[in-house]
């Protein structure tokens, strides 16, 4: 359940899905700028944007912009320090996940399966 599979609406204009997120990227807070940007270390070579960006979990209100291959940009900076984690919602699940080479299973805040993804890339 990706951000753009979240967007479909029924023809009463209701979600079709009544399916939860459930692919995050973790994504660490680099430098901050504040009441302007904080800048994250996940850019286009860790979240694909082909669909559009990610969300920012639980923080509607800031927008995640692209920063180019490492970095992502979001505006406004809200509270984030440097150090600080943010859980993106990507915009496209499909090619994210064949951006990474491992998928880590966390339940209530508690890893509990990493999953090696050896059928991601080319030529494979």
């Amino acid at each position: 359940m990706d951000v753009d599979y979240s967007k479909n609406l029924d023809e009463t204009g209701k979600p079709m899905s009544n399916f939860l997120h459930s692919l995050f990227v973790l994504s660490t807070v680099q430098s901050v700028s504040p009441g302007n940007r904080a800048i994250l270390d996940a850019g286009m070579k860790a979240v694909s944007l082909d669909s559009g960006v990610p969300l920012i979990n639980g923080l509607k209100e800031l927008a995640y912009y692209s920063g180019g291959d490492e970095h992502g940009i979001v505006k406004p900076s809200g509270d984030f320090k440097v150090g600080d984690q943010v859980w993106l919602i990507p915009g496209h699940c499909d090619p994210t996940v064949n951006m990474h080479n491992w998928l880590v299973g966390v339940r209530d805040d508690i890893v509990e399966c990493v999953w090696p993804l050896s059928g991601r890339g080319p030529g494979v």
